[in-house]
């Protein structure tokens, strides 16, 4: 743990600490003569390394756990097993609610993977006749979060939770202030009402606004994830569509009802 300025100076160490600091952020410590270090520099030496490290162990915190990323194609399936998980390419989706470019997207809930991959809210109820014919598994991959390099909220979660409807929590303060004063009255008149398309909109410009801090405070409350890059699937479930009225709401017996293959 990195010791306070106060302490710097009763222990007598304040030099050694700065070029301490120097050796290991070259790039941060800027300093001409470390030995009259005012208070407040040392603060803000100190502050910015805590910011530093805080961050470092959110995203380490974020690469131990697993991802999830369905699909309703065989088709995909088979792709992916070849060649991973790519950037979404849809040309058929337009303006606001257009993905993100380079961007794929994952979610560490295992039971709204679960939706991606049944094509629907179908977990605890049944499938039609028709939805099982066209193909009996629905497909759902795991992602270990090491895969994960440059990480950002999904956009369309920052929308819902300016909105108020997202099952994350409360808005932050910090994201109400950033949508007050950059998206415009009207839009964040409309989004604050749940006004789709607004709400992606609103969030499409919020994530390019955000720092790095701010999007771990946002993934660290659960929200679905963009990742820039594909990333490689190291297992996946083939669930069973036709006895999906068996899978617990939070898909803890998925291996009853599916297939697993490690990858």
């Amino acid at each position: 743990m990195i010791e306070t300025p106060e302490k710097f100076r009763r222990n007598g160490f304040a030099r050694e600490c700065a070029l301490e600091l120097k050796r290991l952020f070259p790039d941060k410590i800027l300093i001409g003569s470390m030995n009259r270090l005012s208070k407040n520099s040392m603060k803000g030496i100190v502050k910015e390394i805590h910011d530093e490290l805080n961050e470092s162990a959110a995203l380490s915190r974020h690469k131990e756990k697993m991802y999830y990323h369905g699909t309703t194609s065989r088709e995909s399936y088979e792709k992916i097993i070849q060649e991973g998980i790519k950037p979404i390419e849809d040309d058929s989706k337009k303006g606001f609610m257009k993905p993100v470019e380079g961007k794929v997207y994952l979610t560490p809930d295992i039971s709204y993977g679960a939706i991606y991959a049944l094509g629907g809210c179908f977990v605890g109820h049944e499938i039609s006749d028709r939805g099982i014919k066209e193909d009996r598994y629905g497909y759902l991959f795991e992602v270990p979060g090491s895969e994960l390099n440059d990480i950002q909220p999904d956009e369309d979660e920052v929308g819902d939770i300016l909105a108020g409807y997202s099952k994350h929590g409360k808005c932050p303060l910090w994201l109400e202030n950033m949508a007050k004063y950059n998206l415009g009255d009207y839009t964040y008149k409309k989004v604050k009402m749940g006004d789709y398309p607004w709400v992606p909109k609103a969030g499409k410009k919020l994530v390019k606004l955000m720092n790095d801090t701010q999007n771990i405070l946002l993934i660290d409350m659960g929200v679905h994830i963009a990742n820039h890059g594909k990333v490689m699937p190291s297992g996946v479930y083939l669930i069973d569509k036709t006895r999906t009225k068996e899978l617990k709401e939070d898909c803890s017996n998925i291996l009853d009802i599916s297939e697993y293959k490690k990858l």
